[in-house]
């Protein structure tokens, strides 16, 4: 309410940039230090409503129902993420068989079992849609406790999941057989990547997992999948302001292994809710890939800018379909239900289907997609808006004299645009001035930088 007021009262007098508001609003007290503006027209502070955080609470407090559930205890089943991460959505277990083949198992926290739909904790989950990831906290679509306490795949304790268990011969090439089932898993331990990747190295069994990711990886680009890295630019930033940038590392082979087998589950899941005509949230890509895309050099500097012009976004719908991009048949993610209130929508789905009970309808499918439609595009803004903050802020405290390698990556209606390479960042220059061409390497500075407005000028030197 003080930041609608304010912005009336500024309104008033010609004084309506929500920048200036908060700054307005910090100065008076209404605001805490370091508020944003775009994290307050998203909502990401507003929290949980005390009917949610009671339904938390009692989820917390009582002992979870496994009764029903098929015991899966006795497998060897590990979470592979960063070393911080507290939301697991998922784990995995192989089993090698005496005939040379081997079951995979693709374990997924299963919300569903507890998480009703138009419960308080799903109204709170579908408003929020999605987690979002800033740079100096995490913004759950559930109660951190209750993620903490009962949803997340933590490791030692029994946790109920959905489990995906594929079958795979000898030769391990694609699954043979498969069945969904509901569960009860103890996760042996959660494994950071680096630990992952020694475990490829000294398990036969992990060693198998990778023989089977490199053979189902290498199929998918045959029906046309196009597999392209893009490297990451992570920002930290901590309690007391400090601000952290660095370009991510090269992904190991766990990281490989890791996104195989959710691009299989998930497209293992969209083909078993095809296949039995039931409405999801299917994700298609129907244009190919094109072949520019593909001969791209990727040790072109550039390369991370001219492949994503080129690469076109995915399509929802409730009917499966084709995704290119992927080399799958249909697609539908449901491998992240902490994470993604879609994922949850479809885990219901597969749920309904093994269970016997009635599965959501498409126009109730519909409704769902609408309804997250906009708060996904809203938390999404302000994830990458407060992203380019800290950014900003970073380039800020480096100070006037600091100096930027950059490549030209487009000359284009009289302007001039950079990538800069240690920021995997591409910015605008301003306008041309006849003497720089694409390709070109050059160095930059800042001429002038605003971080709570997002302004960045830069100059050649």
């Amino acid at each position: 309410p003080a930041f609608k007021d304010a912005r009336a009262i500024l309104s008033k007098t010609g004084l309506s940039d929500p920048a200036m508001t908060v700054e307005f609003l910090i100065q008076t007290g209404d605001l805490p230090e370091g508020s944003d503006p775009a994290i307050i027209k998203a909502g990401i502070d507003r929290g949980f409503g005390s009917d949610a955080m009671e339904q938390a609470a009692g989820l917390i407090s009582e002992d979870a129902d496994f009764g029903g559930l098929e015991d899966l205890t006795g497998l060897d089943a590990f979470s592979v993420d960063d070393e911080t991460t507290e939301d697991i959505d998922d784990a995995i277990s192989v089993e090698l068989s005496a005939g040379g083949g081997a079951r995979v198992g693709v374990h997924i926290a299963n919300v569903a079992l507890c998480i009703k739909p138009e419960s308080p904790l799903d109204r709170a989950a579908m408003e929020t849609a999605e987690t979002v990831y800033l740079p100096e906290r995490r913004a759950d679509i559930f109660p951190p406790e209750l993620i903490r306490g009962r949803l997340s795949l933590a490791g030692g304790g029994e946790r109920a999941a959905l489990s995906l268990l594929m079958d795979f011969d000898e030769e391990a090439r694609e699954v043979k057989s498969f069945r969904f089932v509901a569960s009860k898993i103890v996760v042996r331990k959660n494994l950071s990547y680096s630990a992952a990747d020694a475990m490829i190295e000294s398990s036969p069994e992990w060693g198998c997992l990778a023989q089977i990711c490199a053979n189902l990886k290498k199929a998918r680009e045959k029906r046309g999948a196009f597999s392209v890295q893009i490297p990451e630019l992570i920002i930290k930033a901590d309690a007391t302001g400090g601000v952290k940038v660095a370009r991510g590392g090269e992904p190991g082979a766990a990281h490989g292994i890791v996104s195989e087998m959710m691009i299989t589950a998930n497209a293992v899941c969209a083909s078993f809710l095809r296949d039995r005509g039931t409405p999801a949230i299917f994700r298609l890509q129907t244009s190919k890939v094109s072949p520019k895309a593909r001969e791209i050099d990727r040790a072109d500097p550039l390369f991370p800018v001219r492949v994503g012009r080129m690469l076109k976004p995915s399509k929802i719908d409730t009917s499966p379909g084709v995704h290119c991009g992927l080399g799958v048949e249909c697609y539908a993610q449901a491998t992240s239900p902490i994470r993604r209130y879609r994922d949850l929508v479809v885990q219901r789905q597969v749920m309904a289907e093994i269970t016997g009970r009635p599965a959501l309808g498409e126009q109730a499918v519909l409704d769902l997609i609408e309804r997250t439609d906009e708060p996904i595009a809203r938390r999404r803004v302000a994830q990458r808006s407060r992203r380019r903050f800290w950014l900003f802020e970073h380039f800020s405290r480096l100070g006037s004299e600091a100096q930027f390698d950059c490549v030209v990556s487009r000359v284009w209606d009289g302007r001039v645009f950079v990538y800069l390479t240690d920021y995997l960042t591409e910015f605008p220059l301003g306008a041309d001035t006849g003497k720089l061409t694409e390709g070109q390497r050059i160095k930059v500075a800042v001429r002038s930088i605003d971080p709570m407005r997002r302004k960045l000028k830069l100059r050649a030197v």
